[in-house]
């Protein structure tokens, strides 16, 4: 996969959500886990939605994690503007509240 593809999210998750019925999913934003308690919050989101009991998340510590600088500006304006009309076919196809504008770029 490339790093472009890898976020091209709506192309990805259309062929599952025509398997199956979308109440059987619970998407995350990467951003909402990082927020402070977001660990223990998503998880407990995660299992609330399998019907499971509560879980203690113990290690809440970043893992697998990567660092995007752009040395060009150019090319962060540029990434956005492709993301953009795909992010928004994303946020169509989830349709909730959290997801009307989940990555506001400025349109500088």
């Amino acid at each position: 996969h490339s790093l472009i593809s890898r976020g091209l999210y709506a192309l990805q998750i259309k062929p599952w959500i025509k398997a199956y019925d979308m109440e059987q999913f619970c998407f995350f934003k990467l951003e909402d886990w990082k927020k402070e308690d977001g660990v223990k919050r998503c998880v407990q989101r995660a299992f609330d939605h399998l019907g499971l009991p509560q879980f203690e998340v113990e290690d809440e510590s970043a893992k697998n994690t990567r660092s995007y600088e752009f040395k060009e500006e150019d090319v962060g304006k540029m990434l956005q503007r492709f993301y953009e009309p795909h992010n928004g076919r994303l946020c169509k196809i989830l349709d909730g509240e959290e997801w009307k504008d989940p990555w506001p770029y400025n349109s500088e």
